[in-house]
This record gives C-alpha cells, structure tokens and sequence, in this order.
C-alpha cells in the first residue's frame, strides 16, 4: 500500500491513517485509522485491498470502541470456555477490526459500488466518500450511537453484509450491558440473524442460541 500515495494522501486529507500497530505491506488489507483528536472512545476504521489482477481498490470500513476490545481483552481467560475459542480465533486472525461492512451507496441509501481505479479516486475522495466520512462514519463518538449502528439493519449497516455475525453479537452483547438499554432489541436481533450466523460465519457458527444470553450475564457479572 505505500507505494498507492494518492490513497494515502486522500485518507490523510480525510483524518485518517496507518493503524500505528500494523506492518506495511504485511497483508492484502491495510488498516486505516481516524486519528485521536475527536474526543471519542470510538474509532472509526477503514479497510482497503488492492486488486491488482483488475487494478482496483475496494474499501470497507467498520469500528473500534476501545473499552469493548479491552473489556474482552482483560476477560479472555474466564470467559466461557467455546466462546473463549471463538473469540480468539477472531483476535488472531482479525486483529485490527473484528468485521467490516463493504463501502457501497447511493444517493439515498449509500448502495454506490466503490471499487475503483486508481485515477477516479480524487472525484469519490471529494465527493461522495467525503459526505460519507463526515456525516455518517465520523459521526459515531459514543457507545449509544454504536450500538444503535449494530442494531439496525438499515443501510449501510445491513446484517447480510457483515463480515462477522459473531463479532456484532459480542459487541452488542458488551454495548446493552454498558448503556442499560435495548436488551429487546438485541434479542430480536439474535433470533432474526443467528441463523445466518450459523449459516456462514468463520467463528461462532457452532455455538448454540443460548451463547448470546450467557456471553450477556457474564459481562453483567464483570462490569
């Protein structure tokens, strides 16, 4: 990626960049960061890979609340024991952004295709990408406005195009513990999509329904 400056300088415009603890160059994806100046526990987070059999970056983007990664981070070795696992496996092998969702809109409901070349990516940079970052990506400071994101389906925060159901359900699990709220929600949640989670994802697809409820108690029983 250090080599794609017109990336790196569109992101460095924008706030953001290099995650400080990734290597350049060290995968397919590099991880850009907003930098530490908005005041927020939230980190807003963006994933671009470059294709290079069609020359085309595709982006995604997604979210760090610190005091839910360190809260797992701290808790790793009492937690139950297959959701212990699961997590794990989602920490080596996702260790910047735990999921992401795909930068797609358009002029109503952010549903635009960003893959790109290369000499289109000052027109998106300035136009709708722009908008994109101010008014919804960088918008998100607390953990309320997080988990009202992880909770809805509207665009362009759309469960089916999760990388990790898994993930969102511990995040969510962590975010009705903290605030004291939406514990109906989240359950609707559970029931409407963890069959999908089941179905296709990479971590928790074996665990039971009941993981949700028991991950819930024990954040409840640590806080």
């Amino acid at each position: 990626m250090k080599k794609h400056r017109i990336v790196i300088e569109q992101l460095e415009g924008l706030g953001f960049s290099f995650l400080p603890e990734q290597k350049v160059n060290s995968s397919d994806i590099s991880y850009f960061v907003c930098n530490g100046s908005r005041g927020t526990d939230v980190e807003s987070l963006l994933a671009v890979r470059y294709l290079s059999r069609t020359q085309r970056y595709e982006f995604d983007f997604g979210f760090n609340a610190s005091s839910v990664r360190s809260f797992f981070a701290h808790q790793m070795p009492y937690l139950p024991f297959e959701i212990r696992l699961a997590i794990d496996q989602m920490n080596k092998e996702r260790p910047a952004c735990w999921f992401t969702w795909p930068l797609i809109w358009d002029s109503i409901n952010y549903r635009l295709n960003l893959s790109t070349k290369e000499p289109d990516l000052p027109d998106i940079f300035s136009g709708p990408f722009k908008l994109f970052m101010e008014q919804v990506l960088l918008s998100v400071r607390s953990e309320e406005q997080l988990l009202d994101i992880y909770l809805s389906n509207i665009p362009p925060f759309e469960w089916r195009y999760d990388s990790s159901h898994f993930a969102r359900f511990c995040q969510i699990a962590y975010l009705v513990s903290s605030t004291k709220s939406r514990f109906e929600l989240a359950e609707r949640c559970l029931s409407d999509y963890y069959r999908f989670m089941q179905a296709s994802d990479l971590y928790g697809s074996e665990l039971k329904v009941d993981f949700f409820q028991e991950l819930l108690e024990f954040i409840q029983r640590r806080q």
